[in-house]
């Protein structure tokens, strides 16, 4: 696991996840919206996962933006599979 100095040198990292699967993301640098449009990065803002678990393949999810703005972005996850 990186350490919190570590993970705020990437460009996005996982800040907190709640009980409920809201996953809290950070934006190192204020990301840049065209035409000050939120929508837009809204609905094309990619994912993508790393995992020590030699398993990740059977991880399947789907996830939605709840909420988003320069700094950050709640998404919500929703596995098949919860523990």
């Amino acid at each position: 696991m990186k350490s919190k100095r570590d993970r705020l040198l990437d460009p996005a990292y996982i800040d907190n996840i709640n009980k409920v699967g809201e996953v809290l993301v950070r934006f190192r640098d204020e990301i840049i919206v065209p035409n000050g449009n939120l929508a837009d990065v809204k609905n094309t803002l990619g994912l993508r996962y790393f995992s020590n678990n030699e398993n990740k393949d059977n991880i399947k999810f789907t996830w939605r933006v709840q909420s988003i703005n320069t700094k950050s972005a709640v998404i919500k996850m929703n596995f098949d599979d919860p523990l």
